[in-house]
């Protein structure tokens, strides 16, 4: 799980200037400790206040994307598409949204970024 303390303390040497970065940190520290839920509350609360981060909207799409949920993560791929095409991050969603979901093993995929 991760440690949102350890996150603050960051902030004192690199300070984060807006709360839709905090979200997406606080997003991307419990995206990375396998806590998706958490980590799609973190973001949903970051573009509340920002709706156009194209940060946290591609995070959206990857951990819809790790949860299966292709639907859900093509949505908001096609949105950061949409608002900055020519992005780094929008490219990389163009990419995606031309590719249709690939019949993998997922769960035995997730146990390894976790590292279960």
């Amino acid at each position: 799980m991760a440690d949102i303390s350890i996150l603050r303390g960051g902030c004192k040497m690199d300070p984060i200037t807006s709360q839709d970065a905090f979200k997406y940190y606080q997003g991307n520290c419990y995206f990375q400790g396998c806590d998706f839920k958490k980590a799609i509350k973190c973001y949903k609360e970051g573009l509340k206040i920002n709706p156009g981060n194209i940060v946290i909207l591609y995070e959206m799409g990857q951990v819809y994307s790790k949860l299966r949920k292709h639907k859900k993560a093509l949505k908001y791929w096609k949105k950061l598409k949409n608002l900055a095409p020519h992005s780094i991050l929008g490219v990389k969603s163009a990419t995606y949204l031309k590719r249709r979901p690939v019949k993998i093993r997922w769960v035995s995929e997730v146990k390894a970024f976790c590292g279960v």
